[in-house]
């Protein structure tokens, strides 16, 4: 067999790295595109923020993730040791995995990733990040050229995106005016690839899943003369007396119109779930694909709502999808 063939028939390791649940739901699609390629093979890394909640995600399609730095309670402190604890945990994953002290100057060299493909704005997509490019590993930034303008808002996700945008060799981005937005920072227009969203592309798969609801106080929802509307509210500058406000005014929505219903998907960290006064549900897609509208903080739920042609009521100060991708 001659070399070039025998080249063919390596898989080379592609890393992801997935903090929380939101990357899970994005990175889903891309994982299961890089499986189906013959000449890549995914490795999947968790953190551990969201313990049990990402693999139950991942695991909707069997994968199961290669390793899990165990970030674990680090994610309820500080950013700065949440950033600290991410790098050191992928750092020790590169111990020990692979013996080279950083990625082999010789293209030849199979056992080392060839990328290192991170998503979206959150700490510890950042933090993966700048732990890749220590090891000389290519990054691939999926969801690329989001921008509100502002780097405090929000908070700290917009630094995020473009902290990550410095140090990526490939970007991803939804849409042209993503594209435009990283081609005006001064990145070469050939390295930006328009995909649309894999948001979008998740949400197609899990509803052809035609999965029961997890929660069965939801069947109700199957009835289609009930108004539905899907409330969402994590975002970090909600926390504390945002979100007592804005359970405070949907109790009162609820009181004023009892013939509709409204669905409060609840996140895992319980510094948004307490305010809230219950627990979270994974039963989001099934909401979504039956719903009658939404109320939401930006994020997986607002991207999600423009392909099931849903209105949507947008509750934040600066908004970062100023376009929809379909």
């Amino acid at each position: 067999m001659m070399k070039s063939e025998l080249a063919l028939e390596v898989r080379r390791k592609v890393l992801v790295v997935v903090g929380t649940r939101p990357e899970a739901i994005k990175l889903l699609p891309v994982i299961r595109a890089l499986r189906s390629d013959p000449r890549l093979e995914p490795l999947v890394v968790t953190t551990g923020q969201h313990p049990g909640v990402v693999e139950s995600i991942l695991g909707l399609d069997g994968v199961i993730p290669t390793a899990d730095i165990g970030v674990g309670n680090t994610a309820r402190g500080g950013l700065t040791d949440l950033f600290t604890a991410v790098m050191t945990g992928l750092e020790q994953f590169f111990l020990s995995q692979f013996e080279a002290a950083e990625r082999p100057s010789s293209p030849g060299d199979e056992s080392y990733p060839v990328a290192c493909l991170v998503h979206g704005d959150t700490t510890s997509a950042a933090a993966a990040a700048m732990a890749a490019f220590h090891r000389r590993i290519p990054v691939v930034h999926v969801e690329a050229g989001l921008r509100t303008g502002g780097i405090r808002s929000p908070f700290p996700e917009e630094l995020n995106r473009q902290l990550i945008s410095r140090i990526a060799t490939f970007h991803v981005a939804p849409t042209y005016a993503n594209l435009q937005n990283l081609v005006r920072e001064g990145v070469a227009v050939e390295r930006i690839f328009v995909t649309g969203n894999t948001a979008i592309d998740a949400l197609r798969w899990a509803a052809e899943q035609h999965a029961p609801y997890a929660d069965p106080q939801l069947a109700i929802l199957e009835d289609e003369d009930t108004p539905v509307v899907v409330v969402t509210a994590h975002r970090r500058e909600n926390w504390g007396e945002g979100l007592q406000h804005i359970a405070s005014a949907v109790a009162r929505l609820a009181d004023a119109y009892p013939r509709v219903r409204f669905v409060l998907p609840l996140h895992p960290d319980p510094r948004v779930a307490a305010p809230s006064g219950g627990a979270w549900t994974a039963d989001r897609t099934c909401c979504l694909s039956r719903h009658w509208t939404t109320c939401s903080s930006p994020g997986c739920c607002a991207e999600r709502s423009s392909r099931s042609a849903t209105p949507e009521a947008c509750r934040r100060r600066h908004q970062r999808w100023v376009s929809r991708s379909w």
